[in-house]
């Protein structure tokens, strides 16, 4: 029982640690300049649910506007239970472009959220954040974010309003997130013994 808590300590502290998992832009069909966009997701323990925390820290023009989240055995788990930031809701695009295949193998939509209404003009700006909080349903938190630092699912985000021009972006692991993983192992490993 104390290796479990302690494991789950461990990610939790972990997971706030690594900081936010960066997005790639993988659709830029104007060839705009992105060097300037910062955006992350990132995962919290919420006592029976998970909260993904989507945030903004662009040092230029660029809007998040919708959303999108991967299907995969983890998050078909997963229910909706409240949103929390700018006016977003549910909804949106149904997939992200299908370059996407290329580089992720998108697996469907599992839900996916806009700026509501009038996406620019309620986006997610240079500086605001959203969280996303999904309830548990009994699973772990330590296997959902083990699966989401893993990218065993991904969040697809739509931003706009860079000049004329939106790009697609994907969010992608870090260094970071594979050595907490590897933390979360040798802790799994002192569970077993």
């Amino acid at each position: 029982m104390k290796t479990t808590f302690a494991m789950t300590t461990l990610l939790s502290s972990a997971a706030a640690f690594a900081g936010p998992m960066p997005f790639m832009i993988f659709e830029n069909a104007d060839s705009v300049v992105t060097d300037h966009l910062h955006l992350g997701v990132e995962a919290f323990d919420a006592g029976g649910s998970i909260d993904f925390v989507l945030t903004n820290a662009s040092a230029g023009p660029g809007v998040i506007t919708s959303l999108l989240i991967e299907n995969s055995t983890v998050t078909s788990g997963l229910t909706f239970s409240e949103l929390i930031g700018p006016d977003w809701s549910a909804g949106g695009h149904a997939n992200p472009p299908g370059s996407i295949d290329h580089s992720t193998g998108w697996a469907g939509t599992f839900m996916s959220f806009r700026a509501d209404p009038s996406p620019v003009h309620n986006g997610l700006d240079a500086g605001d954040s959203l969280t996303l909080r999904f309830d548990l349903n009994g699973a772990s938190f330590a296997d959902a974010y083990e699966a989401f630092a893993n990218s065993d699912f991904h969040f697809v985000a739509h931003i706009q309003a860079i000049g004329a021009s939106s790009v697609w972006g994907v969010n992608v692991p870090t260094p970071a997130s594979a050595l907490m993983l590897g933390m979360a192992g040798i802790a799994a490993s002192w569970r077993r013994r």
